[in-house]
């Protein structure tokens, strides 16, 4: 084993190749270094000081004897930390990082900042396809592939991961996005024209919240109105029940009221409730508005004005004393699947 301390400024780090030439050159093989089957293993550990990285890199190594010439042959299992960087420069996880991530879970801050946090392999993946990435975490034994367009990283344990993370158990990779610079929609018209959309009034369970969304996506809705009382699209737990989804769903947070009653000449407003017309039997339109009602409450009184036809899922078989209602998420994949049934025959 070969041990050597590198010093290497932040900048050395712009190519993601950069390290490991570096490491080739600095490395000096003898021959009582020649060991047959030994792979090279490298692992980085730093620590900031006076704007110098210092990283202690070990090195066990297979050599291989040519016929002709005598060649060292490397076989290479570099841990992420080092070899998938593309980005400028590898700074610690700070304890002001940890707050800022952490703060984010209050939906003031993330107002405030604008930013918003997602975890996890999948998750961060599908956000960078839509969202500019303001930060990233990666644990250290991660294999995520970090784009080039990610400025700023730190890889960290997965005890560090633990601190930050706003979820029960850390996700190997924890990113802060930008949120867009507009989630409400002026001209409501435009957003819901020609096509099914769904509308949420004060749905409160952000898991609920995130698996409206990740259903409105299976069934080909892009558009969601929300009332200003719907749990926040942008909230750790409707992210991560998204799954992704909020890449291909449009939400627009609005007076849910004025905006349904300017759409309704336009376009039939539907609404769920205990006591309208059975589903399978009403007439659907292919396009128009589908409000889903609070878990508790239903739909509300002044957003219930601005429905055009009521519809009900039955239970099976009628009559039959059951519980007195389904779970928002789960009535509206029934009522967005009887729809696009409906278009396909």
């Amino acid at each position: 084993m070969l041990y050597i301390h590198l010093l290497i400024f932040n900048y050395l780090l712009a190519d993601r190749f950069c390290l490991f030439r570096t490491c080739i050159r600095h490395v000096h093989f003898t021959s009582a270094e020649r060991f047959d089957n030994k792979f090279v293993r490298l692992k980085r550990f730093g620590q900031k000081f006076h704007n110098i990285r210092i990283f202690e890199l070990k090195l066990q190594y297979r050599l291989r004897l040519g016929r002709e010439n005598e060649q060292a042959h490397f076989a290479l299992r570099l841990p992420f930390a080092i070899f998938a960087h593309k980005y400028g420069k590898i700074i610690m996880f700070s304890k002001n990082r940890i707050k800022q991530i952490r703060s984010l879970a209050m939906k003031k801050r993330r107002d405030e900042s604008g930013l918003f946090v997602a975890e996890g392999p999948k998750l961060v993946g599908e956000m960078l396809a839509r969202f500019r990435c303001q930060y990233m975490a990666v644990s250290e034994s991660s294999t995520f592939a970090v784009p080039s367009e990610v400025k700023e990283c730190d890889i960290v344990t997965h005890e560090e991961l633990s601190r930050a993370t706003l979820l029960t158990t850390p996700h190997e990779v924890i990113a802060v996005f930008e949120k867009p610079t507009a989630n409400k929609t002026p001209q409501p018209a435009l957003a819901a024209r020609d096509k099914l959309c769904l509308a949420l009034d004060d749905i409160q369970d952000p898991g609920n919240v995130g698996t409206i969304i990740r259903t409105a996506n299976w069934f080909g809705i892009d558009t969601v109105f929300c009332s200003a009382g719907t749990a926040d699209v942008f909230s750790p737990k409707v992210l991560q029940a998204t799954m992704g989804a909020l890449v291909r769903v449009n939400v627009h947070y609005c007076d849910l009221e004025q905006t349904l009653a300017a759409l309704r000449d336009e376009m039939p407003v539907y609404g769920t409730f205990l006591d309208g017309n059975d589903i399978y039997s009403a007439n659907l339109a292919e396009n128009g508005i589908i409000v889903i009602g609070n878990e508790g409450n239903g739909i509300s009184p002044a957003v219930e004005r601005t429905v055009t036809q009521r519809l009900r899922i039955p239970s099976f078989p009628e009559g039959r004393k059951t519980v007195e209602s389904l779970n928002a998420s789960i009535a509206t994949a029934v009522v967005c699947a009887e729809f696009r049934r409906r278009s396909i025959i």
